[in-house]
């Protein structure tokens, strides 16, 4: 049923490992995938009915400049009510919306108590040093690695170009871990 499908990565691996897929199934023909990072999308200048998020979820746009190094030696809350990267990526995404298209991310962390323990929890059987606390609306470790939190709040301020009717919310889990939101044209 689908006419064609665009994919990007910003990893090199998968998006052989993806275009080798599509070769096998024989579908190359509806497939291409390109080596892109989300925030330069503008690159494809096409339209799409659905964009989804799948791998990442949305709060993996990490600040430019944050300081992973040192971090936890500045004790003061980062503000991210305006997060660029996550505003490029997704200001654009919806621009290239067909007109009833939809923004579909696939999973979103919830912001609560629950969610960063769990983070931390991940990150330190990977082996990683987490370097944020409870005070932090994201879980961030020295290796780089970056995932943010939302409430529904934050999803409205994220998308203030969209009526809110236009966004719903999904929940992934039964204890209040992940949420899908929907974001339509």
């Amino acid at each position: 049923m689908v006419k064609f499908y665009d994919g990007t990565d910003n990893a090199e691996t998968c998006v052989n490992l993806s275009r080798n897929t599509a070769n096998e199934l024989n579908i190359e023909d509806k497939v291409t995938v390109y080596f892109l990072d989300a925030v330069k999308l503008k690159q494809l200048q096409k339209h799409y009915d659905l964009i989804i998020t799948t791998w990442f979820t949305a709060g993996n746009f990490y600040p430019e400049n944050f300081p992973f190094e040192n971090y936890n030696l500045f004790f003061k809350k980062i503000d991210l009510s305006k997060n660029e990267k996550f505003d490029t990526v997704f200001t654009f995404a919806y621009k290239i919306l067909n007109a009833n298209g939809e923004v579909l991310i696939g999973a979103c962390y919830i912001d609560n108590e629950n969610t960063r323990k769990k983070q931390e929890l991940s990150y330190q059987k990977m082996g990683m040093t987490v370097i944020t606390g409870a005070k932090d609306s994201f879980t961030a470790t020295k290796e780089r690695f970056w995932s943010q939190i939302f409430t529904e709040e934050k999803i409205y301020q994220c998308f203030k170009f969209v009526k809110p009717e236009k966004i719903s919310f999904t929940q992934l889990d039964p204890y209040d871990y992940a949420m899908q939101v929907r974001i339509k044209k």
